[in-house]
């Protein structure tokens, strides 16, 4: 059954309710203010929800965009209080907010797909380890490993992974 635009708002909103907040946050370091930030924000969006066009792109630019004047419009209403940064610094945040979520969403696809590349019993160490809230003591019990071996483990999958990602990383650059 597909998914209806109310649904549609709701789940994006969800998914990446904690990225809008972390980049209004940036542009605007106090959290009672960002608390008011993103509830405008999010009323805004709801509005104006049927203009977004998931063909033209992704839902967090769009969002980001939309948090951005959002966050001009707040200072503006406020503009007889201290303002820490002015609109050229606060571009300049924004820009490298959204830099940086671009780079992280790319290291995050890649990392995925390193590890589908890692022997299964690598795979699933990694699972349990991650999976779990034990410390790598109680972890290193349980899996009956000495703590030590299992930290070199790790380290190991680690840096086998670090180097994939790197990696393509530097082989994308290349072909740019």
């Amino acid at each position: 059954m597909p998914e209806n635009e109310d649904s549609q708002f709701v789940r994006l909103l969800t998914q990446n309710h904690s990225a809008i907040y972390a980049y209004i946050f940036s542009l605007h370091p106090s959290a009672a203010d960002a608390d008011d930030i993103m509830q405008e924000t999010s009323a805004g969006l709801w509005k104006r929800f049927s203009e977004f066009d998931s063909q033209r792109g992704s839902f967090l630019p769009w969002a980001y965009r939309f948090a951005y004047y959002e966050v001009l419009r707040f200072r503006k209403t406020r503009s007889r209080s201290r303002i820490v940064f002015d609109d050229n610094l606060l571009d300049k945040i924004a820009e490298t907010m959204q830099q940086q979520h671009e780079n992280l969403n790319q290291r995050s696809t890649l990392l995925h797909a390193c590890v589908t590349r890692l022997p299964k019993q690598d795979q699933d160490l990694l699972s349990a380890r991650y999976g779990s809230s034990f410390s790598i003591e109680k972890f290193s019990q349980q899996l009956k490993i000495p703590a030590k071996k299992l930290y070199r483990e790790l380290e190991r999958i680690r840096l086998v992974l670090f180097r994939c990602v790197d990696r393509q990383l530097n082989q994308k650059r290349r072909w740019i």
